[in-house]
């Protein structure tokens, strides 16, 4: 018999070959690890945000819970001389209890009840805090790896105290606008005042973005160094309202006022949305003190306006208490009643309705800083004081009744007394009107269920109250 044997070069092809099919295994394992990885972090994912949900639902439906117990009339606490327990007692009761025959029974010298009635108090009082104790909360954030879910689109703008862009959701593919704040400043007192600053815009969204007409949360979270804060709210894709002004001026530039002007049934519509999201802020005891034009976003075609930016806002005590703070921008938040006392309360956000309104029916601010400096501030002030905003002749073109809420008499009166609030002017009969017409029109882009629910409910109110 004869035996073959291969020469060398047969003998490197086959060692090669087999290198290569040993490579391409390792390969091919490689990628199964990598998508079974994958697939585990997305499912883990998708579990801890499913549990998320849950978790805040149960939440909510425990603090609807205490709610409606807390002020249902009907379960005030009537203890028998039989009863050995009692129900959850009103603050204004404690330490007393009003027994069957009418007559206070002091729980110091009952032991059983004074125990019942020392668990009851602080369950009661935790659901009861005042506006400053909420305010204290610490605020829970998402986890800082929650950035790499969001891929940036481009770039919208700056503000003060941040940047903003737009970056798509690679979970639900949807588009949000991302604030990232810096904490500035070298050292770690000075990081965390700005950091608190933060917070409490992340606070403030969360308490009060459950209304159409305001800027909804998505996600909040830092970055992984502790220096930057994330917040991911709802997009308006239509701009701000700054910049439909600034498209406006624009055009009566090139072509004359009348082709450059904002119908007055749009102005009338964002007005009294505007109006719609201060009652809401002003009904939780919370000032805005910041609203202008580029804090209020247009969405549906610009049909729909929702306020945003909630950086400067801060809780009153109760709805008379007054904030000493100097803060927002001049030409809208610098009220006459700031100028004398250093105060500003409630009526400071419709003096800056008043403001944004004479700007959209004349396309110029009512009280115009010229330059910058404590010279200009000053000078801003002395007019604010003292000049009237009334005689400008572009106010001709509008109705009597959208001139009269932007004039002295109205939102923008020196006076804060003498203003009216956000609920009194959307019973007027020219928002009820407004919000009338906004119904019937059909609108290129149809506005949010939300929006439509809210106006029609205001309306029936406001209906209700002129019979």
């Amino acid at each position: 018999m004869s035996s073959f044997s291969a020469s060398p070069e047969i003998h490197s092809k086959i060692r090669f070959k087999q290198r290569m099919a040993a490579r391409k295994r390792a390969n091919l394992e490689t990628e199964r690890k990598s998508k079974l990885i994958t697939k585990l972090q997305t499912k883990k994912r998708q579990e801890h945000r499913n549990s998320t949900r849950q978790r805040l639902k149960d939440i909510q439906n425990e603090r609807q819970r205490l709610h409606n117990i807390l002020h249902d009339e009907n379960r005030l606490p009537i203890v028998n001389s039989t009863m050995k327990t009692t129900t959850i007692p009103s603050i204004s009761k404690l330490p007393y209890l009003k027994t069957k025959n009418n007559f206070k029974t002091n729980t110091n010298t009952n032991p059983k009840l004074r125990k019942s009635m020392r668990r009851t108090r602080n369950s009661t009082l935790r659901f009861t805090s005042s506006a400053k104790e909420l305010a204290r909360r610490p605020v829970e954030l998402s986890s800082p790896g929650n950035h790499r879910n969001y891929k940036r689109v481009r770039n919208l703008g700056r503000g003060s105290f941040g940047a903003v862009s737009a970056a798509k959701n690679l979970d639900d593919g949807k588009i949000y606008a991302i604030k990232a704040i810096a904490y500035r400043g070298l050292h770690s007192i000075e990081q965390d005042v700005d950091r608190k600053r933060a917070l409490k815009e992340v606070r403030a969204l969360r308490q009060l973005s459950d209304h159409p007409c305001i800027v909804g949360l998505r996600d909040a979270f830092e970055s992984s160094c502790k220096r930057k804060l994330f917040i991911v709210a709802e997009y308006c894709e239509s701009g701000s309202l700054h910049d439909r002004l600034n498209a406006a001026r624009r055009s009566v530039e090139r072509n004359g006022y009348l082709s450059g002007k904002l119908e007055s049934k749009l102005i009338s519509s964002w007005i009294f949305q505007l109006l719609c999201a201060v009652e809401h802020l002003h009904s939780r005891n919370t000032l805005h003190r910041d609203i202008k034009p580029a804090n209020i976003f247009l969405c549906a075609g610009a049909t729909q306006i929702k306020l945003g930016d909630f950086g400067l806002v801060d809780v009153l005590e109760n709805s008379m208490d007054i904030k000493k703070n100097n803060v927002g921008t001049p030409t809208y938040n610098m009220t006459p009643e700031l100028l004398k006392t250093g105060g500003v309360s409630k009526p400071a956000d419709i003096w800056s309705i008043g403001a944004v309104l004479h700007e959209c029916l004349t396309l110029q601010q009512p009280y115009k800083q010229k330059g910058k400096g404590v010279a200009s501030i000053v000078e801003l002030g002395a007019s604010i004081l003292n000049d009237s905003i009334d005689t400008n002749e572009r106010l001709d073109n509008y109705p009597n009744s959208l001139r009269h809420i932007s004039s002295h008499q109205c939102c923008m009166a020196k006076d804060p007394n003498v203003r009216p609030t956000a609920s009194k002017l959307l019973e007027t009969n020219f928002m009820l009107k407004a919000m009338r017409l906004f119904l019937s029109t059909n609108h290129i882009k149809k506005p949010s269920r939300d929006l439509i629910m809210l106006v029609k409910s205001k309306l029936l109110v406001g209906e209700a109250g002129k019979m």
